[in-house]
């Protein structure tokens, strides 16, 4: 994302954008780098990060969309990218949200 950033990539003006992402602290554990518990910024910011999610989630490729049991057993697998159905993680979410199945466009 910071690399998207420094090639002009463009933000939207939020209030709770910038404030989600101004809250992200990180340490160093053994040489490795480790984000701030979610849950510990949900207690920073008082509620969810779902803006900083969802930028986030933008940069999540590739995204498989989670087979059942049955669907393996019957031999599907996933292959969204190949048949140029568009898989969206945010849509999927909505959808399950509002009780509806998603289906990729």
């Amino acid at each position: 994302m910071s690399e998207w950033i420094r090639n002009n990539g463009s933000l939207p003006k939020s209030a709770d954008l910038l404030e989600e992402l101004a809250a992200f602290s990180y340490t160093y554990k053994r040489d490795k780098m480790q984000v701030i518990d979610k849950e510990e910024l949900r207690a920073t910011l008082g509620r969810s990060p779902d803006q900083a999610d969802a930028l986030a989630l933008t940069f999540a490729w590739p995204v498989s969309v989670r087979l059942t049991a049955m669907q393996l057993l019957r031999g599907q697998s996933n292959h969204y990218h190949r048949s140029g159905l568009a898989y969206d993680p945010i849509e999927r979410h909505e959808c399950e949200k509002r009780g509806e199945r998603y289906v990729p466009k």
